[in-house]
């Protein structure tokens, strides 16, 4: 078993801790657990924790930003959710809620992306949307353009993240 391997193979000193190992609890006495680790542990939590170890500063400014922008997109969805509901357009207004909460959705992927690679997540204010829309007709035609500028976007992510040889953010926006 594990803790038969650590205690064969390491120091021992004395403090029992308690681990949850990937979803099975089991009481392991620190002294099951060399020394050099020990403190190597701490030391790479306190000293390294908040400090990105993988993406490149312009990759986490990048997704930052698209972070944002896909929230924005969101809020774009939302406003064309009110118009085409004070307009009687109830079938176009829930497929545009549906988008809304699918850029809320592409937001927290990146979000949790960033997380997961221990780099920090800035998330900003907008400028003034779009809240206004000349009829039915118009916020398709303004939907479409959106959805071709977020798609210019991700390429853009991806172009960066070749550059960089980011390639754990390559394989991730590849979804």
């Amino acid at each position: 078993s594990l803790i038969k391997i650590i205690k064969t193979r390491f120091f021992k000193i004395f403090m029992p801790i308690k681990l949850n190992l990937s979803g099975f609890k089991a009481t392991i006495e620190l002294r099951d657990i060399s020394i050099y680790n020990y403190f190597y542990m701490h030391y790479v939590y306190y000293n390294l924790k908040g400090c990105n170890l993988m993406l490149s500063k312009r990759m986490i400014d990048a997704i930052n930003d698209q972070i944002n922008y896909e929230l924005l997109s969101s809020y774009l969805y939302l406003s064309m959710v009110a118009y085409c509901e004070d307009n009687d357009f109830h079938g176009a207004a829930n497929w545009y809620r549906i988008q809304a909460k699918e850029e809320v959705d592409h937001a927290m992927k990146f979000y949790n992306y960033l997380v997961e690679m221990n780099a920090r997540v800035i998330l900003k204010g907008f400028a003034d949307h779009v809240t206004e829309f000349d009829g039915y007709k118009d916020t398709f035609e303004k939907s479409l353009a959106h959805e071709k500028t977020v798609t210019k976007r991700i390429y853009n992510l991806m172009d960066i993240a070749i550059e960089e040889k980011e390639h754990a953010t390559v394989s991730f926006l590849k979804w």
